[in-house]
């Protein structure tokens, strides 16, 4: 049996300078993380959902919160 966890949780990392597009400026982002731990080991990742393409931090994170049980199941890529 797999010992897997998963941990998501929201950041707002401050940008070291506004950037800028012609959609707007931005002075942070706001960042979903995504952990998951097994045994000793953990991995992180991290992404910004875009309003652009329908998302947002509560969508992204329902999203990944709607497959925690395969993860922790052990599922990859494949």
């Amino acid at each position: 049996m797999k010992n897997i966890s998963l941990k998501v949780y929201t950041e707002k990392w401050h940008l070291q300078r506004a950037f800028t597009i012609s959609r707007g400026t931005r002075q942070h982002a706001e960042v979903v993380v995504v952990e998951i731990n097994q045994d000793n080991f953990t991995g992180r990742g991290e992404c910004t959902p875009y309003a652009r393409y329908q998302e947002s931090v509560a969508s992204v994170m329902a999203e990944v919160k709607a497959i925690e049980p395969q993860i922790c199941r052990g599922t990859d890529r494949a």
